[in-house]
């Protein structure tokens, strides 16, 4: 559903985004494009049991209570299908509780804009089974991803290549989220890794805030790109 928020220009509205796409969820409060408060959790601790310790904590540093909290949002995949019900569920839950908006963004989109450049970036999220999420995204000089070709999920190393023969001219960032470093040295010589400083979270918080100056698609619709092993089993 496509929706035009309106919204005082002197008080922007107070988002809420998480991404629970990763083993280390991510939560941030903007206030517009202005990030006032943002958490990490451990990797080592499940997404259901983090979920609301978390959100307190996020509250409490920005000094809010969650009815103030005028649109949420989240990363919708792709990424650990888990961890993406988890947060999806909540984050869904919570604005219909609440009568809020929620607004849902790319975790490929959300990856990419962490690497804070304009120009194309492949932005690959950790797939398990030694495979890696792709997608290509032309990043305008004011921060909006655009799309370039399809999405897909397979080996890094084939990944690279595959991209490596249609961009070899190119000069590409590479933002990667993973638990597993990437050897520099496997990326062709015009290719770069990127140091992200930003948080997936904090990326769609604020380019939702970005969304809403104009039509935004309402709601959340997981983006897995492949089925998961129990859809697998169900259809064999």
């Amino acid at each position: 559903m496509m929706s035009n928020l309106q919204f005082p220009p002197d008080l922007p509205p107070v988002i809420l985004a998480v991404d629970t796409s990763h083993s280390r969820a991510s939560f941030a409060i903007s206030r517009g494009a202005t990030i006032i408060a943002s958490h990490q959790s451990d990797a080592s601790t499940p997404h259901s049991k983090a979920f609301f310790n978390l959100l307190s904590l996020l509250l409490l540093d920005a000094g809010l209570l969650l009815a103030e909290i005028d649109v949420f949002a989240a990363a919708v995949g792709p990424g650990s299908f888990t961890g993406l019900r988890v947060g999806l569920s909540a984050i869904k839950g919570l604005s219909h509780s609440l009568g809020k908006p929620v607004v849902g963004v790319s975790s490929i989109d959300a990856l990419a804009l962490t690497s804070k450049v304009a120009g194309k970036v492949l932005a690959l999220i950790d797939a398990g089974r030694e495979e890696v999420y792709a997608g290509l995204r032309e990043i305008s000089t004011d921060g909006v991803p655009n799309s370039l070709g399809l999405d897909s999920v397979g080996k890094a190393s084939d990944i690279i290549k595959s991209f490596n023969q249609h961009m070899w001219e190119e000069h590409l960032i590479i933002v990667r989220q993973s638990d597993r470093e990437m050897d520099p040295f496997s990326l062709p010589l015009n290719w770069q890794m990127s140091n992200t400083t930003s948080t997936t979270a904090e990326e769609v918080a604020i380019y939702v805030d970005k969304s809403l100056k104009g039509p935004t698609s309402l709601g959340l619709h997981p983006y897995y790109i492949r089925p998961s092993d129990a859809e697998i089993k169900r259809a064999s």
